[in-house]
């Protein structure tokens, strides 16, 4: 009967434990996404145009489910008509406007399905592909710190 009565509540220890663990993510229940943060730091050139005048620079911050579309996107068609652009990767999206000299810390939560963040900034004057930063969410350190200068945009490390 002991014997008996140590295995049952051993199971039961298991089950319970299951049952506990599985809303964390340990057994594979939904898990929390953290909370990203993001320091977008503007420099006393930003988006000059070529010119010896900074200038303001709309941002938009994209999560995306992939990285196919954005890839390829141009930076007009993510300004336009950034959902056409993106097609059925685009999630959410974020809008501000960076000022010169400005730093601005944002706390980011990704949406349900987002795997990619991407900032793009609309910049008057471009230099290839720099307009825009790409990373996967899980690859991102927090705090992430990105400059923008006269037309690009760079990881600070």
């Amino acid at each position: 009967m002991k014997r008996r009565d140590l295995v049952l509540k051993f199971v039961v220890g298991l089950l319970m434990a299951g049952v506990v663990f599985s809303g964390c993510g340990i057994f594979g229940g939904k898990t929390q996404s953290r909370e990203l943060v993001l320091i977008l730091n503007g420099t006393d050139m930003l988006n000059s145009c070529g010119e010896e005048v900074a200038n303001t620079l709309p941002i938009r911050i994209f999560q995306l489910s992939g990285d196919s579309q954005i890839s390829i996107a141009s930076l007009q068609g993510l300004w336009w008509d950034p959902e056409k652009e993106l097609g059925d990767e685009f999630v959410d999206q974020l809008e501000m406007i960076l000022e010169p000299s400005q730093r601005i810390p944002m706390n980011l939560k990704p949406a349900d399905g987002a795997s990619i963040i991407a900032v793009v900034g609309n910049f008057c004057q471009t230099e290839g592909s720099c307009w825009k930063w790409v990373s996967p969410i899980d690859k991102i350190s927090s705090p992430q710190a990105l400059t923008f200068d006269k037309f690009c945009i760079r990881e600070a490390r």
